[in-house]
């Protein structure tokens, strides 16, 4: 969410890939850790991963610094993320049924040629967009590998440290990061984490993927907008969307002390 955020308000596409990606970094050291005390990390897939999101990372990193000199950084990145967060808000709606039947999946290649590919897939949209890659290495595994959920979330955050670390690197060397402001973030992470986990206690598996849907449709407006109009436009989209969040939750809270 971060990045998105960040072009929302103005800031050059490469400024915000570079701080988001601050934060991203941290955060991922910090679920790591966490994953590593529960042995839900396979290092040899994780690893695989890595490399080659690395290896992605050299690539893709010097082809948004092109779009950068050539101007079309400003438009191609943030029509990216409209396309992603809407792919994203459509997939939360979709019904699938509670209980599948536990069935052995064929792979067609070697476990190892899925890897490298996930590894390549989380590498690009890393350097591109500023995210983790997590998002897309999650699924994946869960998805065509049939990896545990929680082997799945673990190995995932141990495979974007060195990915994300290169990518912030990359930029730092190249881009003028807000360390400031990735500072005050990842602070700001600290208390928001505790924060929203409580508040899901108030929701329900369904009521929360409607909410994100929501949360990556204004999003994509918002993006939508900035692209045509000033920067006030495209966050009073965003205010507008989490003064009626606040309000849904506020009335969630309540609602068990009517009945």
């Amino acid at each position: 969410m971060l990045a998105p955020l960040l072009l929302i308000l103005g800031t050059p596409p490469t400024v915000a890939i570079g701080t988001s990606l601050m934060l991203s970094l941290a955060t991922s050291l910090i679920g790591s850790a966490a994953h590593l005390r529960l042995k839900n990390i396979r290092w040899r897939v994780a690893g695989i991963i890595s490399v080659a999101g690395m290896i992605a990372v050299q690539f893709t990193q010097p082809y948004v610094l092109f779009l950068e000199s050539r101007g079309l950084d400003d438009f191609l990145i943030p029509l990216v993320f409209i396309v992603l967060l809407l792919s994203f808000a459509l997939f939360l709606w979709i019904k699938r049924p509670e209980k599948e039947p536990h069935t052995e999946k064929k792979l067609i290649m070697p476990e190892y040629i899925y890897f490298i590919g996930i590894g390549l897939i989380a590498g690009v949209f890393s350097v591109m967009l500023g995210v983790s890659g997590g998002f897309i290495i999650v699924p994946l595994l869960i998805g065509l590998l049939r990896f545990p959920v929680k082997t799945a979330v673990g190995t995932s955050l141990a495979s974007v440290v060195l990915i994300v670390l290169l990518g912030f690197v990359k930029y730092s060397l190249t881009t003028p990061i807000e360390y400031m402001v990735g500072l005050l973030l990842i602070a700001g992470t600290l208390f928001g984490s505790p924060l929203g986990a409580r508040l899901t206690n108030f929701l329900t598996n369904n009521e929360m993927k409607k909410l994100l849907s929501f949360l990556y449709l204004s999003l994509a407006l918002s993006m939508a907008i900035r692209l045509f109009f000033p920067p006030a436009f495209g966050v009073i989209t965003l205010l507008l969307y989490f003064l009626a969040f606040l309000t849904y939750l506020i009335y969630k809270q309540k609602e068990p002390l009517t009945q």
